[in-house]
């Protein structure tokens, strides 16, 4: 519909409503058929798109440090648990 010109808000809409994730858009190219399509009557929708996919590409970097952190890594470093005298452990950093 975007392509051929037909119901472009409509589309634009639609895409807009969808709840899916950023690799859905991506996989679709959505982002640069919109770029490519010269919407300008539609600024308004594209505008609303594009802070749509801003949004979920926070999220999944969000969601990937989250990932990390619940992994054991934060910022790159693998933090480990060490065992000492008096059978205490503490999280300390391995350099």
């Amino acid at each position: 519909m975007l392509v051929l010109g037909i119901n472009r808000n409509y589309a634009l809409q639609k895409l807009y409503d969808l709840n899916c994730p950023l690799s859905v858009y991506e996989t679709c190219q959505t982002k640069q058929l919109i770029d490519c399509a010269k919407l300008y009557e539609c600024q308004s929708l594209i505008d609303l798109m594009d802070e749509k996919f801003e949004d979920l590409q926070k999220k999944d970097l969000k969601e990937a440090e989250e990932e990390k952190v619940k992994n054991g890594f934060l910022e790159g470093q693998l933090f480990i648990y060490g065992c000492y005298r008096d059978n205490f452990c503490v999280k300390e950093n391995a350099n």
